[in-house]
């Protein structure tokens, strides 16, 4: 399933995410600005060495991850902490070389 977004704003950005039921986003902590009815926000490390690997590459240990447990689609907003554009790379078209082999 596509994952449906909105950018709106100009100099500090919000990214609006239309997320279907058990579809599942994780982002890193205090971005989240809005979450929607049916949205369940949980927070972990996906194990102890991958937080330790984020932690050593200037993330942070934890990982926030939002499901959306209701029967309807419902919106996340997410936003970073400081002003800035939000870029779409479409990931498909950036590695399809790699994803061939």
């Amino acid at each position: 399933m596509e994952l449906q977004y909105q950018i709106a704003g100009s100099d500090m950005q919000v990214l609006n995410l239309l997320l279907e039921p058990n579809q599942l986003i994780k982002a890193e902590p205090g971005v989240m600005l809005f979450m929607e009815d049916g949205i369940e926000m949980g927070t972990g490390t996906g194990g102890m060495m991958t937080g330790l690997k984020r932690m050593l590459g200037g993330g942070g240990f934890f990982i926030s991850e939002f499901v959306q447990r209701g029967s309807r689609a419902s919106r996340l907003g997410v936003a970073a902490p400081y002003p800035g554009k939000i870029n779409v790379l479409e990931v498909a078209e950036l590695f399809t070389d790699v994803m061939q082999k």
